[in-house]
């Protein structure tokens, strides 16, 4: 659980080999150092969701929702081997929860509050000695539809977690499917595609939008 603060993390070339190497784990541990950061036994956790078929019927209506929480104080060779991987929600079902899912979080962001602001009593193994231990949920890890669900957004013409409503979308009847537009916005300012004689090439339509800024 020290390995990120051991010599041979430190022996690093300069790449980002772990997530650890970061710019913003560095950040945060130095802003929250004497709350989290001063004691490397403290858990940085990965959470990841998404579905599942247990089946491998593609026709299934069955739902299988999982949420994974990875212990990244580990090193990359351990932190994601199955052992390391702790199973905290198992969402079953014949429906997908949709944006619900935060009534199955609840307990586990419950749980994770209370690792932060108070911590837990553990004995260390390695050191024979008890001590208080804190966590926290440093990153998320999902596809967009877990995305869309995660962050309470509606899928389909608002697909696009950025822009919400500003999304540009248009439904194309023979694929069935809703795609999204609008993407000349985000060209540099000045870009020829984005004057006139471009717009055929496209949708046919100007962009009047500015990009936004995440």
């Amino acid at each position: 659980m020290r390995w990120c603060d051991s010599d041979k993390h430190k022996k690093a070339d300069g790449k980002l080999q772990h997530p650890a190497d970061a710019r913003q784990w560095k950040e945060f541990d130095d802003k929250y150092y004497l709350e989290f950061g001063n004691d490397l036994r403290n858990v940085w956790f990965a959470l990841s969701t998404g579905g599942m078929n247990p089946f491998g019927e593609r026709s299934s209506t069955h739902s299988t929702l999982l949420v994974i929480l990875t212990m990244y104080n580990l090193p990359t060779w351990l932190c994601q081997k199955r052992n390391y991987l702790l199973l905290s929600v198992l969402i079953q079902g014949p429906k997908h929860p949709g944006i619900d899912i935060d009534i199955f979080l609840e307990p586990l962001m419950q749980e994770m509050e209370t690792l932060w602001k108070e911590g837990i009593d553990i004995y260390d193994g390695f050191s024979r000695q008890p001590f208080n231990l804190s966590a926290i949920i440093f990153i998320t890890i999902y596809d967009y539809q877990a995305l869309f669900v995660l962050s309470r957004q509606i899928k389909g013409r608002t697909g696009c977690t950025v822009c919400v409503d500003g999304t540009v979308s248009s439904f194309l009847d023979g694929s069935r499917k809703v795609v999204y537009l609008g993407y000349i916005r985000f060209l540099v300012e000045g870009h020829r595609y984005q004057s006139k004689k471009f717009y055929n090439h496209f949708d046919g339509m100007p962009e009047l939008h500015s990009a936004l800024v995440h």
